[in-house]
């Protein structure tokens, strides 16, 4: 569980890996919920309600941005269409990839925790009470096909970067810019990742960290995976999503600000400082009551 103490950034300020984030805050930002719903009331009718058949129902499933695969496979567990977390995540490991257009064209498949981690969009889907645990699976990793089209295909292609990329840094905007309620943040926060992305710098993103530290086990072992997810070990992005991001994270990556900043930090009201260099960002830091 995560301390209240927030130093969310790039920690050059302290050089260690000291800052955590407010659980109860940050665990509603990652969460799915499930609803079943008496179509009576539904808010989509079924072909079944305007019939009068009133046992029939359907299942909303929302996931919400942030959300690890391990938060959904809990969720698809309470909904009733698996016994266990593992047994989600066994039929996504087996799932084949080439009907999805984003999903089968990750490259690195080996160096991921899990395959399907940021391939499940943050949104409501409506499932069928009695699918499959593979039939909702099919439906949940179909959201980004139908997401990611028109402008952001374009601009992602016309900036030369593959959806994979856009995600994997959606992601990391995602859990960066948590503190900002608004949103506004997230495209000053992408302008840093992007930014140290170009010049060839480590992310040294507190949120790969935690992605380590929080959603694998026990599922899978942290250190397997520590050289391939460490953003202050590894000079590239982790190898691929850390979350399920908004689709608000992926247009500010597409769309960052006009800036050179490569550093950030934020205080504990979630007012967020940003540097062009080194020096400023220390002064920074004492301004967010971090040193």
């Amino acid at each position: 569980m995560r301390n209240a103490v927030y130093i969310v950034g790039i920690l050059f300020c302290t050089m260690v890996l000291t800052a955590c984030r407010a659980a109860g805050e940050d665990e509603a930002s990652r969460s799915a919920s499930w609803n079943a719903e008496s179509t009576g009331m539904a808010e989509s009718e079924s072909a079944a309600e305007s019939s009068g058949d009133e046992a029939a129902s359907t299942i909303s499933l929302s996931v919400e941005p942030g959300s690890y695969v391990v938060d959904i496979a809990r969720t698809l567990v309470d909904a009733g269409y698996a016994s266990t977390v593992s047994e989600v995540l066994e039929a996504l490991d087996q799932m084949d990839p080439a009907p999805y257009r984003w999903w089968s064209q990750i490259a690195n498949r080996e160096e991921r925790a899990f395959a399907a981690e940021g391939y499940i969009a943050p949104i409501t889907y409506e499932l069928p009470p009695d699918a499959t645990l593979e039939e909702a699976l099919d439906v949940l990793l179909s959201g980004w096909d139908e997401q990611l089209t028109g402008a952001i295909e374009q601009q992602a292609a016309a900036q030369g970067l593959t959806m994979d990329q856009v995600l994997t840094m959606a992601s990391i905007v995602e859990y960066e810019s948590a503190r900002d309620a608004t949103g506004a943040v997230k495209p000053q926060v992408a302008a840093v990742v992007r930014n140290r992305v170009a010049q060839g710098m480590a992310l040294q993103m507190d949120v790969t960290i935690f992605y380590l530290q929080e959603a694998l086990e026990p599922y899978r072992d942290p250190e397997q995976y520590s050289a391939y997810y460490d953003t202050y070990e590894r000079s590239d992005l982790p190898a691929g999503p850390i979350g399920s991001p908004s689709l608000a994270s992926v247009e500010a990556v597409l769309a960052p600000a006009n800036t050179q900043d490569l550093f950030f930090v934020y205080d504990e009201a979630g007012t967020y400082y940003f540097a062009e260099d080194y020096e400023t960002h220390l002064s920074n830091c004492e301004t967010a009551g971090i040193l």
